[in-house]
């Protein structure tokens, strides 16, 4: 990686809230780390690999006063919006001074979370600066818990609609494949999850990783976008009438063109790369068995059928967890203390 200004010495470096520390510690426990360029060969890594990362991480910090006050908790909880989290942080969106920015906050125990925070929640989107189409870091603290990223416009992957996939033409499938491209080459692994990939203008991921604790080879993040078109929002639809599956069928339909779409791309782009050639034509057959049975008469009836019942069984359960509950009863989990064996 290269930065605009000289490196200086690890030596030299001032204490970064204690992440030069945690950089070392993360450093020492991931020898040998993947090359970069991710073909699977270790390299030797010497005591100034992080350096240059430590050196941007350092100027990244010194913004973090600005914001402080305006990322705190009580501050995010008035003014910010919950937009995601996961078992260990929250994430919030507020506009500060006209620009809007993603807040991510580590959970209570994030003291005991802060060599992670610094691998996963920094250290990567500092690999990642500059590359269009992944998340920006603007500055971070350890001791809050707290990165703060520009915010990126758009709908989540999980919440992907006909609409939002129609109008993904190929220039952003061009783009989202170079976009994967720099991040394989810069050491930087992507979390799968569909909500991390962001549909807007163009496709961004989000929930950055750094690759020595998260090998990832460059096929398996295509492969993460290959999910999120085949799958992405699938869960969102209901599926009780003829009219939802005749939606399912359209959107199915799209997601057919797509996939298809990226097909011809990734041949012309990886044409020796079988992975991705099996893994697309999997999913086109797939999908498009989904469409063709969304659109039959015959599965549809039976597929009503099996979701009403399924409601009725569901509606039969609440109705005697509420009947029982109302009775005063009690449920005894184990033998009564008189209980000879």
């Amino acid at each position: 990686m290269s930065i605009e200004s000289e490196t200086p010495s690890r030596n030299h470096l001032p204490p970064l809230d204690n992440s030069t520390k945690l950089f070392e510690e993360w450093r020492q426990t991931n020898l040998p780390p993947e090359v970069r360029a991710g073909t699977g060969e270790p390299q030797e890594v010497g005591t100034d690999y992080y350096s240059d990362e430590l050196a941007v991480a350092e100027r990244l910090q010194d913004d973090y006063p600005h914001f402080a006050d305006l990322v705190s908790d009580e501050n995010l909880a008035s003014n910010g919006t919950l937009i995601g989290g996961g078992m260990s942080a929250t994430v919030h969106r507020i506009t500060l001074g006209g620009i809007d920015y993603a807040v991510r906050t580590l959970g209570a125990n994030h003291s005991e979370l802060k060599l992670p925070l610094v691998a996963a929640s920094v250290l990567a989107p500092i690999r990642a600066h500059g590359v269009v189409g992944a998340e920006q870091l603007v500055t971070f603290s350890v001791a809050d818990g707290k990165t703060i990223s520009h915010f990126i416009e758009g709908t989540p992957g999980n919440r992907l609609t006909a609409d939002v996939l129609g109008g993904v033409d190929d220039v952003r499938l061009e783009e989202a494949l170079a976009t994967l491209e720099q991040l394989q080459l810069a050491g930087v692994s992507i979390d799968g999850k569909r909500a991390n990939f962001i549909i807007g203008n163009r496709i961004s991921c989000v929930d950055l990783g750094a690759a020595e604790r998260f090998p990832q080879t460059y096929a398996q993040k295509v492969d993460y976008l290959i999910n999120v078109i085949a799958n992405g929002g699938l869960d969102l639809h209901p599926q009780a009438s003829e009219a939802d599956f005749a939606d399912l069928a359209h959107e199915e339909s799209v997601r057919v063109a797509l996939l298809e779409r990226l097909q011809i791309i990734t041949s012309r782009r990886y044409p020796d790369d079988r992975d991705i050639e099996q893994r697309l034509a999997a999913e086109i057959s797939r999908v498009r068995q989904n469409q063709l049975n969304y659109a039959d008469p015959d599965y549809v009836a039976k597929a009503i059928a099996a979701d009403e019942a399924r409601r009725a069984a569901s509606r039969a359960a609440d109705k005697a967890t509420s009947e029982f509950a109302a009775s005063g009863m009690r449920v005894i989990t184990g033998p009564p203390d008189d209980y000879v064996n």
